[in-house]
Parts: C-alpha cells; sequence; structure tokens
C-alpha cells in the first residue's frame, strides 16, 4: 500500500488516498475515509464530477516514483 495526497490550485490539499493492488495484480486507488463510532467506514470527500482523471494522475505520479 501506498499513499497519495493531492494540492488542488495550491489551496487544497486531499489527504489519504490509497494505491493499492487488486486480487488480479491490477493497481486502484482507495477514496478518502475514515471509521465512525458505528465502526463503518464513511467517505470524507465527495466528488461531483467523474473522478478517473484524478485517479489516473495519482497512479501516473505512482508508477513514476515506484
Amino acid at each position: 500500500t501506498a499513499y497519495a495526497d493531492v494540492t488542488l490550485d495550491d489551496f487544497i490539499v486531499l489527504k489519504g488516498f490509497r494505491i493499492l493492488v487488486g486480487k488480479s495484480g491490477g493497481l486502484f486507488v482507495g477514496m478518502l475515509i475514515k471509521k465512525g463510532k458505528d465502526g463503518k467506514y464513511h467517505d470524507q470527500v465527495e466528488f461531483k464530477k467523474d473522478l478517473s482523471v484524478l485517479r489516473d494522475l495519482i497512479l501516473e505520479a505512482y508508477k513514476e516514483f515506484s
């Protein structure tokens, strides 16, 4: 597991994306979640658009630096 933080316009930093290896060996990005007092995991950020561009950028950076 690797971790990534994303800075948007030098204004907002989203911390805690996880880069994980799936069962089939492919990479995927785990979104920002936090375990609540109820024991369940909850999204920390809600995205209004398709996240494929963000996921692609995170994985490209991971591959470049790993």
